[in-house]
């Protein structure tokens, strides 16, 4: 447990890696409700209860025994901490440091990986995603709005599945995600509460916060909904109508799973921060003279919606979109349900099928190599 090892040769031998120590930690850390600073925070564990649970763990493990102290029970946590297997609740993680005491902590939900199968059997479904999408548009065709070229099928499987509890997507590769500040000051602007003693007190802090997530947004390379999908999500303005919003939520739904996920991700963490903004009425105003749900039409339109040639980005447009996709987030930032019973009832029937059997000669034998395919009623029977 010196000089950084977390576990010393004889433990790792007997026990691996200490990433099985932390399956343990996630299988079976009791996970409360917290009060703190007027908030209630579910599924979460203080430091000291942390230690303390782990502590008894490994000294009853007959791979690690009672000489296991509880300062070495903080190293290991401070090392879950730095390699993202626990975050605070506010989401801050790896520059932080671990202490025994009452803070609040989170285990991290890890995706599971698909397999090849899984994914390739996703990917089969993509003409029925594209047929949608033509017949939410009412198009014919999708080639005057959508180059086939820039649609990724990779990216449509990875926000699909590869998503945390809320439907977030999660990157696996974390050098296009959101810096570490920068998600710490959305979270604070998201759950701002008028009497809270963390934050600081001077006057104006909330709209300096706020100046620092715009211009981080801003200075993103290119527009979250990307160019090269411009046409497409123009074409979908033409639904934002009262009589046409569920079309339109539709289609949304549809169009924003081409993103690349970092893309998608910044979309899904943008709306949440901006919708919970505007509703949030212990928030102070932003500016003076605009309401904050309008400013936050305005702010954002530019860095959400942009085409190849600034010239032809039509400003009223792109702020209607953003105004509509901060409304009605929660739905069109949520996997299209007509895919999503498509995907899992595949999944699904692709797991019932990989149970093995004893073959003639001793190997085990794929069921759906000697066994026809039946409905889901036929398994249930």
């Amino acid at each position: 447990w010196k000089e950084g090892r977390v576990l010393s040769e004889p433990y790792r031998q007997s026990f691996g890696t200490w990433n099985e120590v932390a399956k343990l930690f996630r299988a079976g850390m009791p996970l409360p409700k917290y009060r703190q600073h007027f908030r209630v925070y579910a599924d979460c564990f203080t430091a000291v209860a942390a230690v303390d649970w782990l502590h008894e763990l490994l000294r009853n493990n007959s791979n690690f025994g009672p000489d296991v102290t509880r300062q070495q029970t903080v190293q290991l946590l401070k090392k879950f901490l730095k390699n993202h297997v626990i975050e605070d609740v506010k989401g801050r993680w790896g520059s932080e440091d671990f202490e025994d005491n009452c803070h609040l902590y989170i285990e991290v939900v890890q995706p599971r990986v698909l397999t090849e199968e899984e994914i390739q059997d996703i990917l089969n479904l993509l003409p029925f995603h594209v047929f949608s999408l033509q017949r939410t548009l009412g198009l014919t065709s999708l080639e005057d709005v959508l180059d086939p070229r820039h649609v990724n099928p990779q990216n449509i499987v990875y926000n699909m599945t590869i998503v945390n509890k809320h439907g977030v997507v999660t990157l696996e590769d974390k050098t296009d995600d959101l810096p570490h500040w920068v998600l710490s000051a959305m979270k604070g602007l998201a759950n701002w509460l008028k009497y809270d003693a963390s934050q600081p007190s001077y006057r104006g802090f909330e709209r300096d916060v706020f100046k620092t997530v715009s211009d981080y947004f801003y200075s993103l390379p290119r527009p979250i909904l990307t160019s090269e999908y411009y046409k497409l999500f123009v074409n979908i303005l033409g639904l934002l109508q009262p009589q046409l919003e569920q079309v339109a939520i539709e289609a949304l739904q549809l169009c924003t799973l081409f993103l690349p996920p970092a893309s998608r991700r910044k979309l899904q963490l943008l709306m949440r921060m901006i919708s919970r903004m505007s509703q949030n009425m212990d928030l102070p105003r932003l500016h003076d003279a605009i309401a904050t749900h309008t400013l936050m039409a305005h702010m954002f339109s530019h860095c959400v919606l942009g085409c190849k040639e600034e010239m032809d980005l039509d400003e009223l447009l792109a702020t209607r979109l953003v105004s509509f996709l901060m409304d009605h987030h929660q739905e069109i930032l949520q996997v299209h349900v007509y895919l999503q019973n498509a995907v899992q009832d595949h999944i699904s029937y692709l797991r019932k099928v990989q149970i093995t059997y004893p073959g003639i000669v001793g190997a085990p034998v794929p069921v759906h190599s000697f066994c026809r395919r039946i409905s889901t009623k036929e398994f249930d029977e």
